[in-house]
């Protein structure tokens, strides 16, 4: 599993933000995508409910979400190697 694209730091006025990855797999079959949140004083990431596709659109993220980062993990169901992307950051301004 390669990835090409990270998932980008995102600034949001509206409260909403999609934070998008690009990922190949040769000849490892079909990827499978688990976002993962961290928040700013949690320290370590917890999965997404729900969150299984190559981007992840948030709404409703408010000032009390700025800090908050999110990453994925990407497996294919023929056993690749597990990646996990970098993670990016989401900014609130007002």
């Amino acid at each position: 599993i390669t990835i090409g694209t990270q998932p980008a730091n995102q600034n949001t006025s509206s409260g909403g933000a999609t934070f998008t990855v690009a990922a190949t797999a040769s000849a490892s079959g079909t990827l499978a995508y688990q976002w993962q949140k961290r928040t700013s004083t949690s320290g370590r990431f917890s999965n997404v409910s729900g969150a299984t596709s190559a981007s992840l659109a948030l709404t409703g993220q408010t000032a009390a979400n700025t800090g908050n980062q999110y990453r994925v993990k990407i497996t294919t169901a023929k056993g690749a190697a597990e990646v996990t992307s970098s993670a990016a950051t989401l900014t609130f301004v007002s």
